[in-house]
């Protein structure tokens, strides 16, 4: 059931609506698509908001730890052409 509703607009958006709409589409047909997409992206975003909130509540305790404190210093491997040979060697 559609109700009908005034609604007040500037004349420059008005005539953006009529020359993008162009002459087989009414005016109530654009603004219905256009808050319908309005109401979506809205809905998105307050979904997007509580899931971040319970993704926050599962985590507990302080900052997780910089990726570079698990990291290794390349030279603490040890030299892998060095391996191979006492291997060879054995």
């Amino acid at each position: 059931m559609k109700v009908k509703t005034s609604v007040s607009l500037s004349e420059e958006l008005l005539a953006a609506i009529d020359e993008i709409a162009g002459p087989g589409r009414s005016r109530s047909a654009v603004l219905e698509e256009a808050a319908g997409e309005w109401v979506r992206r809205r809905r998105r975003q307050e979904a997007f908001e509580e899931e971040v909130t319970r993704l926050n509540a599962i985590v507990e305790g302080p900052e997780p730890p910089d990726v570079l404190d698990y990291s290794i210093d390349p030279m603490e491997l040890g030299d892998p052409f060095e391996e191979v040979a006492a291997v060879g060697a054995g």
